[in-house]
């Protein structure tokens, strides 16, 4: 079982060596023109699209399954039989890698470079030429390999005429025999990749086991269906985008990034300032997938109005976003007086006191000018009468006998 543990891309680099070295399978057409069919501007977008090991073995199944999340192709420029590439790989984690590579579609040389191996490997597997058909060579020149048949196949939405390269090997040893294959796909017309096939096997008398995956094109501005406008990509944008502030304080605005499309590769943040005279710094430099997607910016500076840029950088793209600093002079500082006689010796405290003083001599004259009521008092000719009283003297007279 430790004759298994191969990393998959080591297979896949000794399988792209093979290729380079086999002969050709079917023969050759007559001489004919390789020419791009892709032209500036236009990408495709790859995904796993499945990945099987059985038995489900830890060790086998781990050491070969893929981490990556996205692959991307995008082509930057064309110039004869010479298309110049940009190759993105964007893994679960949010990492990534980023390589420009040249590749020519009549010779088959490319400057690709695949790790684990660091080295040059000619072979163009990437683009080939356009209009081919099955037993055409991938490339005009010495032993190519040549396309073993051509099919039709739904690629990213439509029915595409596609080519495919197979190579197939085995071996068998006393105890344990061994397959490998690989298949590679291209799209007929524009000559651009679309699929990698892969399966791995072995059997022996302890049992059999197993590899199985596919990696293909799932988007693209080329042909697909409804027509895409853009990659996973995303956005940048600051929060207030206008900040004022004094030279004393700091102004902060909020850098926020929107992730578009299914994009999780990890943003690297930059600022520059349109002067020196202003200083800036970032709480976060890196924004991972998983995380707030927020950095905050602050700066500060002498007074001025200052444009400062914040660049967004995933590996493949690049967005800006801007912020106005406006810096304002400090005011000067106003004391307060120290005590109440340091009041009473200013404008204010002078006009206090002249207040106070009329309403005190508006007080004073009112009371003085009012008169007291004379009070009444009491005489003989004043002494109060009392009422009658019912006696013996009011009877009414009796009647004198007769």
């Amino acid at each position: 079982m430790s004759k298994l543990r191969v990393h998959l891309p080591l297979i896949l680099t000794l399988f792209l060596a093979s290729l380079v070295l086999s002969p050709t399978i079917l023969p050759a057409r007559g001489v004919i023109g390789y020419t791009p069919g892709v032209t500036g501007g236009q990408w495709a977008l790859y995904k796993q699209l499945y990945d099987n090991c059985t038995p489900p073995n830890p060790t086998l199944c781990s050491s070969t399954s893929s981490s990556t999340d996205y692959g991307l192709l995008q082509v930057a420029s064309v110039y004869n039989t010479q298309v110049t590439l940009n190759l993105v790989t964007v893994y679960t984690n949010g990492t990534g890698t980023h390589q420009g590579v040249l590749v020519d579609v009549s010779t088959g040389s490319s400057n690709f470079t695949f790790s684990p191996i660091q080295s040059q490997l000619p072979p163009n597997y990437f683009v080939l030429g356009k209009d081919l058909q099955a037993g055409y060579r991938l490339w005009n020149s010495a032993n190519p390999a040549t396309l073993n048949k051509t099919i039709s196949e739904n690629v990213a939405g439509q029915i595409r005429m596609v080519n495919v390269l197979n190579q197939t090997f085995t071996t068998i040893e006393p105890y344990i025999s061994t397959r490998a294959s690989t298949e590679f796909h291209f799209d007929q017309q524009t000559g651009i990749f679309v699929k990698l096939l892969f399966s791995f096997s072995t059997s022996s008398p302890y049992g059999s086991s197993g590899i199985d995956s596919g990696f293909g094109m799932v988007d693209n501005n080329i042909w697909s269906s409804p027509p895409s406008t853009s990659y996973p990509d995303f956005g940048i944008s600051t929060t207030p985008p206008t900040v004022s502030t004094v030279q004393t304080s700091h102004a902060n605005s909020t850098i926020t990034i929107t992730r578009m499309r299914g994009f999780n590769a990890t943003v690297a943040l930059t600022a520059a300032s349109s002067s020196s005279s202003l200083t800036c710094t970032l709480s976060q430099t890196k924004l991972v997938k998983g995380g707030t997607d927020k950095s905050q910016l602050s700066c500060t500076g002498s007074p001025g109005s200052y444009t400062v840029t914040i660049t967004g950088d995933s590996g493949y793209t690049t967005h800006p976003a801007t912020a106005t600093i406006n810096v304002q002079n400090t005011p000067p500082a106003k004391a307060a007086p120290a005590t109440i006689l340091d009041l009473l010796q200013t404008p204010a405290g002078y006009g206090g006191i002249a207040a106070a003083g009329i309403i005190i001599a508006l007080l004073a004259l009112l009371f003085t000018r009012r008169k007291r009521a004379p009070q009444p008092t009491l005489g003989p000719s004043d002494t109060p009468i009392p009422p009658p009283t019912t006696g013996p003297a009011d009877a009414p007279p009796s009647a004198s006998p007769p």
